[in-house]
């Protein structure tokens, strides 16, 4: 049975609960918050971390046993897959449509990628952390879903208004990607464990995507992903009912600070897609997004680590804020060991790409190795970014990502007239390091 999860209220500003004589309670947490207060919450053993318990995480019951499904590695290995078919139907797509039409698809798909973000307001990160802190029927949940709910029916249209404009209605199906990813609720299985729940939705949109175009005309594939999409967010729906219950005081509200540092990081990853379209030709836009999709497939691994992390981070470090400076040596001592095997793998990469594609794609080459070592620099940053996101750093984060935003914009306009794909990619590996500076230096600040 489901219990209330806020009980208490803040007891003070000591961090140290043996000091007050507080003793742990079974059921029960202490929770630090930034302000250094602590509060006192009821947790549901089966779902909700126990942040109390030292070495306990989101996911694991108050005696310290984990609950089926709880795994990061699951949800990521889930998430892995399910993009392994979207880049299966993308190897399809681009086989099937002339280098101009694949091009059309795939600027296409990035502006519902970008009016999906949008929608989503921030939760795939923040939207976990709040959960993880606070638990799923706290205020800023609801919040956050309402806020969500507004911003996904202003992306719709104002993607549908895009197409309308530029004349390409053929890709109104696309509409339902932008719904699943501002209306599904998998970010609130993952913020109480249920990683494998959190991993299904995308699995069953990404799947059943793939076998429409297969079987479907190659006129048909914005309806595959569109279809697929509606169908994996049934299933998201259904299985996390809306419990989030305006409770005053219990959690935060959905902040708007992580949608723009989102949104910026979007831009400084996919603005040189969109502008070597409006500066170039459709045909460059059709290869420099082919071999791209083969460092953004790290790039999502990166990005899925990171979100499974933040609620997991989040209450072990409520419980033991000295353990901030071990876990974070110990995560960049990962990274970086990633990073130097994904440079090491960039000759494999470049004999793959026009295996996969087509021998028109080898013209692709000289900026997937550049793209390459981009990924490479974002992988080195992805623990600290981790940290900068448990801290609630959202504000700070908006501020860097936009400006490396507005750097990348500044840069490609000057770059992919002049160099085409190849100043397009180095642009992206500059301002791709620059955020990763940011969270490396902001991380070293222990929040007060």
């Amino acid at each position: 049975m489901q219990v209330p999860l806020l009980l208490g209220r803040p007891l003070g500003p000591s961090r140290n609960l043996q000091r007050r004589g507080i003793e742990p309670i079974e059921g029960h947490a202490f929770v630090i918050e930034h302000a250094g207060s602590v509060r006192v919450i009821n947790l549901n053993p089966r779902t909700v971390s126990d942040p109390a318990r030292p070495g306990s995480a989101a996911g694991r019951t108050s005696t310290g046993r984990s609950t089926p499904g709880s795994s990061p590695t699951l949800y990521v290995a889930g998430r892995v897959l399910s993009q392994a078919f979207e880049f299966a139907l993308w190897v399809v797509a681009v086989n099937r449509l002339t280098l101009a039409e694949a091009g059309v698809l795939a600027v296409a798909l990035l502006a519902a990628r970008y009016a999906g973000f949008l929608a989503d307001w921030g939760a795939t990160f923040t939207g976990s952390r709040e959960v993880a802190q606070h638990g799923d029927s706290s205020g800023g949940v609801a919040t956050l879903l309402r806020r969500r709910e507004i911003a996904t029916l202003v992306s719709c249209a104002a993607f549908i208004g895009g197409i309308v404009l530029y004349d390409q209605l053929v890709m109104w199906p696309l509409v339902g990607t932008i719904l699943f990813r501002g209306l599904n609720r998998d970010w609130i299985s993952l913020g109480v464990g249920k990683s494998v729940v959190a991993a299904t939705s995308n699995l069953i949109a990404q799947s059943l995507a793939l076998v429409i175009g297969l079987a479907a005309p190659a006129n048909w594939l914005p309806g595959a992903f569109g279809l697929g999409a509606v169908v994996g967010l049934a299933f998201s729906l259904r299985t996390n009912p809306r419990a989030g219950v305006e409770t005053p005081g219990s959690g935060s509200s959905g902040s708007g600070w992580y949608v723009i540092a989102g949104l910026a990081g979007l831009i400084y990853t996919t603005a040189d897609t969109f502008m070597l379209g409006a500066l170039r030709t459709a045909e460059e836009v059709a290869v420099y997004s082919s071999v791209y999709r083969l460092p953004n497939a790290w790039l999502l691994v990166v990005g899925l680590s990171v979100g499974a992390l933040v609620p997991r981070i989040a209450a072990r470090l409520a419980a033991a804020p000295g353990e901030r400076a071990k876990l974070r040596s110990n995560l960049s001592k990962v990274s970086v060991l990633c990073a130097f095997a994904l440079v090491a793998a960039t000759p494999v990469v470049l004999w793959l790409s026009p295996l996969l594609f087509g021998p028109e794609f080898s013209a692709g080459k000289t900026p997937l190795a550049i793209l390459m070592v981009a990924t490479a620099a974002t992988t080195i940053g992805a623990p600290f970014q981790i940290l900068v996101i448990v801290d609630g750093s959202d504000r700070s984060a908006a501020v860097a990502m936009a400006i490396a935003a507005c750097l990348n914009i500044l840069a490609n306009l000057v770059a992919i007239p002049m160099f085409g794909m190849t100043g397009a990619a180095t642009t992206t590996l500059v301002t791709q390091a620059l955020p990763a500076v940011y969270y490396w230096s902001s991380s070293r600040r222990n929040p007060a």
